[in-house]
């Protein structure tokens, strides 16, 4: 009777490790497409890596990383729905791992800046209120958040927004920044 339990561990750790190894995999082909521009092919192993491994939160931010650039490319008319898959997904990472900076910014940001949504305001300054004001990034994000409060609020915002919304959507993924080369990338791409 002992040998049992023995044997369904083994095999759950065997299980899980090839979980991670699926997901390791998937994970490293999302960053070689996403770094080759190729946003639609990242995000769709990005969800295999997310499939593989739910409680991977790198999965998911990734995922929502590339949802966001395609969602900014097809707006304003069929960005939405993919900026609504954006948003559960950095939302996802964020709650798997309050505590990774890169994380909070990136949807702290993507709140701000990115989402058109009537609550995104309010998210952000949910999120604020969780980060330390010990964080480097406390006091920008703060500022942010309260200028973009402001514009919203102003009567120009609300008459430009009609002719100045996707020029402003063309000039958040222009400045976005260029993401470094991953070198082991291309390890576990197959047939390399």
């Amino acid at each position: 009777m002992s040998r049992l339990p023995v044997a369904l561990l083994l095999l759950s750790t065997a299980s899980f490790s090839s979980q991670a190894a699926e997901s390791n995999n998937e994970l490293a082909a999302g960053h070689h497409y996403y770094d080759a521009g190729e946003y639609k092919k990242a995000a769709s192993h990005f969800e295999k890596a997310v499939k593989a491994d739910p409680r991977e939160a790198d999965a998911h931010f990734w995922l929502g990383r590339a949802y966001e650039v395609i969602g900014d490319l097809n707006a304003p008319l069929f960005g939405n729905r993919t900026l609504s898959k954006a948003h559960a997904s950095l939302a996802t990472a964020v709650e798997l791992a309050p505590d990774e900076r890169e994380y909070r910014r990136e949807f702290f940001n993507f709140l701000i800046w990115t989402y058109e949504s009537r609550t995104a305001l309010d998210q952000a300054e949910q999120l604020l209120r969780v980060v330390p004001q010990s964080d480097p990034d406390y006091r920008s994000m703060q500022f942010e958040l309260e200028q973009e409060r402001d514009f919203r609020k102003s009567a120009a915002s609300k008459v430009s927004g009609v002719f100045l919304f996707a020029p402003r959507r063309v000039v958040q993924v222009v400045d976005r920044p260029v993401p470094a080369p991953r070198a082991s990338a291309n390890a576990f791409l197959p047939g390399k």
